[in-house]
């Protein structure tokens, strides 16, 4: 780590001097380093500082790049910080190749790295190449399908927490209708509670009202917009790796946060231990015969193993300075599941009709309000659910886009579905030749929206775009348009990206939104607070979150549903 102490004993004119030097240097490097490359076009650089670092932080990045690639096409360059320039990869072809077939030749640029290190330690969010091999191989147990099956009951239940608490707090006001809630504390504690036990076998007791120190923190972590430092920081970083240690706020977080988390990992390392001598004894334990961190591999944790494991359940996408955008773990956690059900229950408040033929799907497939992990988990048996499920992912999803850089001595080649044109004029075609330490970027948000691949209604919530004839009779993918299609990964979706780095929880993911949705859906009607929900915002932190405004929570009108 870098010793920051070593820089207060430097005259002020010194360090300004060699700072000058370091960049100048690395500029020439730079330059020399691209010039035998292909030039592509792209937007021009406005500001050399910043590039369009700041403003991809501080807006809907999506909607930038869409318009960038009807200008300059599937692969074109981005000015970044300090004269820099990053390739976005929109091509279909050059994706797979970078998230698939040579994924650990691609790998997260070392600042962002260095953040994650500081936080979690070495784990599965963190390391590369054969190091995450080893990491992903002992996380898989937890994740399968059987795993999965067992965990179904816990994120039932602790929706049915959460449902006896709403109807309680109703009663106690004398009012069954049009009752008006802040949704997002309650939401909370569901992914907190359910990860928490089906993770690694730890009650939060979120759900019971209770709200642990984790949760105060995650709440802070998953809503705290960007400060002027955090963005200068998060603007640099990819440049100058050592801006991590720069003493601020945010650092002093990043510590209570860690030490909350190791905290939790010892209470783990406790019950296993419990585990070991007593038989079975946490929730995981008893219903699964591969829980992904109390028995993986029947071998000793170390504590900072367990502490890196719980940070990626936890945290999920999203574990860099409270406000960045732009690391994806390989875990869906708490912030970006409590996201995904918020933005269900936005869009299906917003759209009455949808949320009237989910409900009419739910009550003949699921009439006792139990689904079963198969109906969870499948197409064919809700089909409206799992078309409403997909919508909301399509169009808010948690990872916003991904950065990664070509390895150090590996120059290499992506492969292009369709030409570019350079600055030049040339047309290249077939494949694009890239130097080491180029910087790319994936706009996860543009490619699950952009109209070009989606269709003019791309912005459109509409879940009938996965049945197969645009009226229920069988959800799938076949309808969807040709050039969505192209792109791989879950639904033609980069929303848990894919390759040896995708998303390891997802299909835990789905079926948590999925039992949530079941409960609440089946038991309250949910109406905007006020002005049809367009008061209701794409509010941008760690990940981007709907928020009503002037608002710090999600405010929606319930009232239940044997009323109607």
């Amino acid at each position: 780590m870098l010793d920051l102490s070593l820089l207060s004993s430097l005259r002020p004119a010194d360090l300004a001097v060699g700072l000058l030097a370091i960049l100048l240097l690395s500029l020439l490097l730079r330059k020399l380093l691209h010039s035998r490359y292909p030039k592509l076009r792209g937007p021009p650089r406005p500001s050399w500082l910043y590039g369009w670092n700041r403003t991809l932080l501080l807006g809907t990045s999506g909607d930038f790049y869409e318009s960038w690639q009807k200008e300059y096409g599937d692969v074109f360059s981005v000015p970044t910080a300090v004269g820099g320039i990053r390739l976005a990869i929109m091509d279909p072809k050059a994706i797979a190749h970078v998230l698939t077939a040579h994924a650990y030749n691609y790998v997260r640029p070392e600042g962002q790295r260095k953040v994650l290190v500081a936080l979690l330690g070495d784990g599965l969010i963190t390391v590369e190449g054969d190091d995450h091999k080893r990491h992903r191989k002992t996380m898989t147990p937890g994740f399968t399908p059987a795993a999965i099956r067992a965990f179904t009951s816990i994120f039932l239940e602790c929706a049915h927490k959460v449902k006896d608490e709403w109807n309680a707090l109703m009663l106690a006001e004398n009012k069954e209708s049009d009752y008006v809630l802040d949704v997002d504390p309650w939401i909370n504690a569901i992914s907190l509670d359910s990860i928490g036990a089906a993770g690694f076998g730890y009650d939060f007791h979120s759900t019971s009202g209770s709200k642990p120190v984790i949760q105060r923190l995650l709440d802070v972590f998953g809503s705290t917009r960007q400060s002027p430092l955090t963005l200068l920081i998060l603007s640099l970083i990819h440049v100058f790796p050592w801006l991590t240690y720069l003493p601020s706020n945010r650092t002093e977080f990043r510590k209570k946060l860690r030490g909350a988390m190791t905290d939790v990992a010892v209470g783990v390392m406790e019950e296993r231990h419990k585990v070991g001598e007593e038989g079975r004894r946490s929730l995981i334990e008893s219903v699964s015969e591969s829980g992904f961190l109390v028995r993986a591999e029947n071998r000793t944790f170390s504590q900072d193993e367990v502490l890196a494991a719980v940070g990626a359940v936890l945290l999920g996408p999203r574990c860099l300075l409270s406000g960045n955008r732009s690391t994806p773990s390989c875990l869906r956690g708490t912030i970006p599941l409590q996201v995904s059900i918020s933005w269900s229950l936005h869009e299906l408040s917003s759209h009455p009709s949808v949320q009237s033929k989910l409900r009419a799907e739910l009550s003949l497939a699921v009439p006792s309000g139990e689904p079963t992990y198969d109906q969870l988990h499948g197409e064919k048996e809700m089909p409206y659910l799992d078309a409403v499920v997909k919508e909301v992912l399509r169009c808010h999803p948690a990872i916003v886009e991904i950065f990664r850089v070509v390895r150090a001595l590996k120059e290499d080649s992506l492969p292009l579905a369709r030409p570019l044109t350079t600055t030049s004029g040339k047309q290249i075609s077939g494949s694009l030749p890239i130097p080491a330490g180029q910087g790319l970027a994936i706009p996860i948000e543009a490619l699950v929206r952009s109209p070009l691949l989606w269709g003019a209604d791309s912005h459109e919530f509409k879940p009938e775009r996965w049945l197969h004839d645009g009226a229920g009779a069988a959800a799938g993918v076949d309808g969807l348009p040709e050039r969505a299609r192209e792109v791989q990964g879950w639904s033609h979706l980069m929303t848990f990206l894919d390759g040896p780095r995708a998303c390891i929880g997802r299909n835990f993911a789905i079926a948590e939104v999925k039992a949530v949705l079941c409960t609440l859906v089946q038991n309250f009607k949910f109406e905007p607070w006020k002005e049809g929900g367009r008061d209701v915002k794409r509010v941008v932190a760690v990940t981007p979150r709907p928020r009503n405004e002037g608002v710090q929570g999600l405010k929606l009108r319930i009232s239940r549903v044997e009323l109607d």
